[in-house]
């Protein structure tokens, strides 16, 4: 009776410690530590069930890591292991190596004899089971298969608890990055917001590597922004869609996940491990992909991480869309308060300087002296020069340049990028309507090349 006791208080206190946590890594190896000290078990391990009805996660206890390194890769679910995968119920058993689904051990594994495993269940699914070996009397009984369901039903819970938390905290993280970078996009600070979206999406997956890539054709598409691992490489690689994750979602347009996912980048072949892949469209609404990749042998992405970055991608896409709106708000402002500008200099300082002009000349004609008739001449034509320079720039302000691709522009572009080699600046004059006179097939080329000469 006092050894019942005692039991039931070491589950009362197992089951206190599991619940005590609320990372779900510290949960996880809780639980196996507390099912340990709870039967006497020498070793322990906690296996959790991947969506390949495998074991992608091995959490153990007894083991050292010199040990474990010794042993190879963990378990994925062979043998006895796998019996508790496909047949979720408690096996319990005295020798494990006379049961015949048992397949051995791996070299440099420690002996184990005795063993017990149970399920894990979370609101009726399995989520993993828990493996015990090396009773201390050399077998488990079917007391201490009960003890371990009582902690696993507690450990079910406890891991949804820590889930719950960790879901909540991973969407906390995300809305505050939307938030943040749909204020950055929108500011006047920031003119990339691609890259903005790319480090984000980089620091919020614990992601290798990642690229925004528009499609530019239906086989080829081109790396517009990388980040992470081979970004130097990748940035502006124009890579073929087949055969590719990113390939697929510019077909299918649909969210995609995959275990892992290869880009050719000359004679290198990168891989990458598990990869998602959304999505989403450009400022000018051209189809684009944000392809998240993984280190190889990484925990795969969750299905709430791929809702996660999707909803990213579709904030991403509404506040570069709303920028460009704005920026192109901005720029009609702009054109506007040019024109005005244009016609002011037209109708008031043009004006003004012509009618001194001819002020002058006439007064020169009156003039006696050769000198100061020569002197106010001379004026008269600096008045001329003037004029034409404010009609340059009245005709520069009234075209829109974002549009235009006119001789004119073209040569104060170049103008302009070569004036810092100058010791002074530059003066540029036009005379006579200089884009009316150039056909507009002229080659873009040919026009810069005149200009450099």
């Amino acid at each position: 009776m006092a050894d019942i006791e005692a039991r039931l208080r070491s589950l009362l206190k197992a089951n206190a410690a599991v619940v005590s946590q609320l990372e779900l890594s510290a949960v996880l190896r809780r639980i196996v530590e507390s099912a340990v000290e709870l039967v006497g078990a020498k070793y322990g391990a906690l296996g959790v069930i991947g969506p390949d009805g495998m074991l992608e996660e091995f959490i153990h206890v007894g083991l050292t890591t010199e040990a474990a390194d010794a042993i190879g890769p963990p378990p994925r679910g062979r043998g006895v292991l796998g019996a508790l995968i496909h047949d979720p119920h408690p096996i319990r058993l005295e020798h494990i190596g006379h049961d015949p689904r048992s397949v051995g051990f791996p070299r440099n594994h420690p002996r184990m004899d005795s063993f017990v495993g149970v399920p894990i269940r979370i609101r009726g699914e399995v989520f993993g089971n828990l493996y015990l070996t090396e009773h201390p009397d050399g077998a488990f009984t079917e007391e201490d298969t009960e003890l371990l369901e009582a902690l696993a039903a507690t450990a079910g819970i406890a891991i949804d608890n820590a889930r719950l938390y960790e879901d909540s905290v991973r969407r906390e993280r995300w809305a505050a990055a939307a938030a943040e970078m749909s204020a950055a996009m929108f500011s006047d600070e920031t003119g990339r917001p691609l890259q903005l979206l790319a480090d984000k999406v980089l620091q919020l997956t614990d992601a290798a590597t990642v690229v925004v890539i528009s499609s530019i054709s239906d086989t080829m598409m081109c790396v517009e922004v990388a980040r992470g691992q081979h970004a130097d490489e990748l940035t502006g690689a124009v890579l073929a869609q087949a055969g590719t994750l990113s390939g697929r979602v510019f077909d299918s347009w649909q969210p995609l996940q995959a275990s892992g996912d290869t880009v050719e980048l000359g004679d290198e072949l990168v891989a990458w491990g598990p990869t998602v892949v959304v999505p989403m469209l450009g400022a000018d609404g051209a189809p684009m992909v944000l392809t998240v990749g993984r280190p190889v042998g990484s925990p795969r992405f969750t299905d709430k991480d791929v809702d996660l970055a999707a909803d990213l991608a579709a904030q991403a896409t509404i506040a570069l869309e709303l920028a460009r709106g704005r920026s192109d708000r901005q720029a009609l402002a702009l054109m506007d308060e040019r024109g005005r500008i244009a016609r002011d200099l037209h109708d008031h300082v043009i004006q003004r300087l012509f009618g001194a002009g001819l002020s002058l000349q006439a007064v020169a004609g009156r003039v006696g002296d050769a000198a100061a008739r020569s002197e106010l001449l001379e004026q008269v034509d600096a008045l001329d020069a003037a004029i034409t320079e404010i009609r340059t720039v009245i005709f520069a302000l009234r075209q829109p340049r974002a549009s235009s691709g006119s001789v004119r522009h073209r040569i104060v572009d170049v103008i302009s990028e070569v004036a810092p080699s100058f010791s002074e600046s530059p003066r540029l004059v036009f005379q006579g309507p200089l884009d009316l006179r150039t056909p507009p097939t002229s080659p873009k080329t040919s026009s810069r090349s005149c200009a450099r000469e």
